[in-house]
């Protein structure tokens, strides 16, 4: 054997080790050599190659034969080439090739070759392609559709014997056609929405099974049974199906290839379905994520109804809409009776799970074309659209109301819910959003003065009482400004029931307004404190209050009503501490009435507060005793120096047996802790007699005495030893 064969043969071991493909040809592209991996690669043996141009041995594909006349164009003005070629092999398979090819000079007879190695890139050069096409086109916001179609489109280039489409599955197990450029669009419309199951065709059991399913003839196949009369016209004859799944293992979707013949799938195909797979699962979970962050942009987590947010665009949106068609829509507000009583006693928890039921019966009350949301705590709304009368909206808010009672049960029964609504109309009663809200809340407003459970359409005069309670508010702060003798303090004695005996006064404020006269204090004191009054108001009153009752005997006392808004204005056991100060009344002399939603709004302010109160002296009373939904676990947590009975209780005392137990009950608990009580509203001598008989403390009334404008008269009308109040008996 000669120096060159040696050569020669050395060479052909060394290339036929690689597993790259390695071809040398002469300046004209004819095929001087190649190795076993291009043989492997191209699918034909060395004689069916040597001795002929490349382009000429292979199927023409795509561009191939004028991608590589510019490749040896360019090695034949430049020596070097790099490059990705489509070609296709002798079964008529596309490749993606990355071929680099050099320019090489023989030593011996100084002729040039080129020597190109050539690695298969197709399912790499595949996956690179349908990724970034298809992540771009997510940026760019293209539907899920069209991207399913672009899968569809590259894959049918690669496989052109076979058509595509891409099925997902949907939360109720029913097939949703993304995507079939090449199938028949009466057969897209038959199989949309079919349900998956074991006998449902190659790609509904394919989903049921998470199985790859191939189907040679669909007219005779078993699984197809159910679906001869589509089978009957469509023009293809075997279906392959294989499930997309995702990252977690379940099935996300179907990929099926339909083919005049029987398919047998290679390794080509299932990398080609492999590919498709983790690029398709890749788009899935991408747009999963999207629509989280959108749906999380636009929904109320709790509940799962749309908040705030985008309600007001809704909203917008309806009212731009009923603009051009002049169809009307009803807006109702709603709002959750007792829902903070509810959350104190029962926990956030059953809060929650009510907030939860509510969503859902709401949900159910609402229309096709409405729009329910949650904008916020206890808060919800519902846009009525298919408006055809006012008494529709009338009778959709009583629906609401019906069904938002007795949803939250525990261990003892049903406890007691219930709702509020105020509705407007569009264009009836406003003529923009703004409106339109405000309009529904004073209606919601006025449906909650009326009692729990009610509902209330807004009328004009609404209105009217919102201007009125507007001047009543400038009034207001006028008055606090002016000192001008407009409000004023007056006292109702309160007594100790056993021996009649004098132990202080309760302090109530009044305003005589110049022009409208007496003003309610149910109706000012609430003015003031959603006008950011009750502050000035509260001090005023204290410092009135501890002033006069400087001046009587040491063993009275004044009580003062403390508003919930008072602990949120300022500090106020600092406010208190001066105001004694500056008047020289004793702490012990001071009694501060509190009521049970001033603890509810938060409890461990108040605690903090009424400690810090009582730690100077002053006697803490729990006003309203009963008419909440938590007043007995107060006893335990809260430092109340007494109990005040509400007059609800005390006015039925006479043909009310319920109330005459929780009387009993009462004043036994307290009798046994230790906590004096004082009923209020005593208004009759029986009353008084049975409040004795089951020893109650102390009392106040009318009967006893009114509220008076002069304490020093009335105190210049007592006994000596003021034992004796001025109270007439009846009979």
């Amino acid at each position: 054997m000669d120096v060159n064969q040696k050569k020669y043969d050395l060479i052909r071991l060394a290339t036929n080790s690689l597993d790259q493909a390695v071809v040398a040809t002469d300046m004209n592209g004819y095929v001087a050599y190649v190795n076993s991996a291009y043989t492997r690669l191209i699918g034909q043996e060395p004689a069916d190659i040597l001795g002929r141009r490349v382009s000429e041995s292979l199927p023409d594909v795509g561009n191939m034969k004028a991608s590589l006349a510019h490749a040896l164009a360019t090695l034949n003005a430049e020596g070097a080439f790099h490059g990705d070629i489509l070609v296709c092999d002798v079964r008529g398979e596309p490749k993606w090739v990355s071929m680099t090819a050099n320019v090489v000079t023989a030593e011996d007879d100084q002729s040039s070759y080129i020597i190109a190695t050539i690695s298969d890139i197709t399912f790499a050069k595949i996956h690179e392609t349908l990724q970034h096409r298809l992540l771009c086109d997510l940026v760019h916001g293209k539907d899920l559709q069209a991207m399913m179609a672009v899968v569809c489109t590259e894959v049918q280039q690669l496989i052109p014997d076979m058509h595509m489409s891409i099925t997902l599955i949907d939360e109720d197990g029913r097939m949703r056609l993304q995507a079939a450029p090449e199938l028949p669009e009466w057969y897209c419309d038959a199989i949309e929405g079919l349900e998956i199951g074991p006998v449902t065709g190659s790609c509904g059991t394919a989903a049921w099974t998470g199985e790859s399913v191939n189907v040679s003839d669909i007219r005779t196949d078993p699984l197809w049974a159910p679906y001869h009369e589509i089978t009957a016209r469509l023009e293809y004859r075997s279906v392959w199906s294989t499930p997309i799944k995702g990252s977690d293992g379940t099935v996300k979707g179907v990929f099926a290839f339909y083919s005049v013949s029987p398919i047998t799938p290679r390794a080509f195909h299932w990398h080609i379905v492999d590919i498709c797979s983790q690029v398709c699962t890749l788009v899935f979970e991408r747009i999963a994520a999207q629509e989280r962050v959108t749906f999380l942009a636009q929904r109320d987590s709790l509940t799962g109804l749309y908040n705030r947010g985008y309600f007001q665009q809704e909203l917008n949106q309806q009212i731009a809409a009923a603009k051009i068609s002049g169809e009307p829509f009803a807006l109702h507000l709603i709002d959750l009776d007792g829902f903070k009583e509810i959350n104190d006693r029962y926990g956030h928890l059953a809060g929650d799970a009510l907030l939860v039921g509510l969503a859902d019966v709401f949900g159910a009350v609402a229309g096709e074309g409405d729009t329910l949301a949650r904008l916020g705590g206890d808060e919800f709304a519902l846009l009525q659209a298919n408006l055809p009368s006012a008494e529709s909206a009338q009778q959709r808010a009583a629906r609401l109301v019906e069904v938002s009672s007795a949803l939250l049960h525990n261990d003892d029964g049903v406890i007691p819910t219930g709702a509020s609504i105020g509705y407007a109309l569009f264009p009836d009663d406003a003529g923009d959003a703004k409106c339109l809200i405000r309009n529904a809340d004073l209606a919601l407003y006025k449906a909650k003065q009326s009692g729990k459970g009610k509902a209330c359409a807004y009328d004009v005069s609404m209105m009217d009482e919102i201007e009125r309670r507007r001047r009543l508010e400038n009034d207001l702060r006028a008055a606090l400004t002016r000192k001008s003798g407009e409000l004023r303090l007056v006292y109702q004695p309160q007594f100790r029931l056993a021996d009649n005996r004098l132990v202080g006064f309760e302090a109530l404020a009044r305003w005589h307004h110049p022009e409208l006269g007496a003003i309610s204090p149910e109706t000012f004191i609430a003015i003031a404190e959603q006008g950011g009054l009750i502050g000035d108001l509260g001090e005023w009153v204290l410092h009135e209050a501890c002033r006069v009752a400087k001046a009587w005997p040491d063993h009275l006392h004044v009580a003062v009503n403390l508003s919930p808004v008072q602990l949120n204005e300022a500090d106020l056991p600092h406010l208190v501490h001066s105001v004694l100060m500056e008047t020289g009344l004793p702490p012990k002399r001071l009694e501060i009435e509190v009521t049970e939603n001033l603890l509810i709004e938060d409890k461990h302010k108040a605690l903090l507060v009424l400690r810090r109160l009582s730690a100077m002296g002053i006697c803490i009373a729990l006003d309203d005793f009963g008419t909440g939904y938590a007043s007995l676990s107060y006893l335990h947590i809260f430092p109340f120096d007494k109990i005040k009975i509400d007059r609800s209780f005390v006015s039925s005392l006479e043909d009310n047996s319920h109330s005459r137990a929780i009387v009993g009950a009462v004043l036994g608990m307290c009798e046994a802790m230790g906590i004096p009580v004082i009923a209020e509203g005593i208004e009759s001598n029986c009353q008084l007699d049975m409040l004795k008989a089951k020893n109650c403390g102390f009392g106040q009334g009318f009967l006893l005495s009114p509220p008076l404008e002069s304490v020093d008269s009335f105190l210049a009308a007592q006994s000596p030893d003021l034992c004796e109040p001025r109270v007439q008996r009846a009979g």
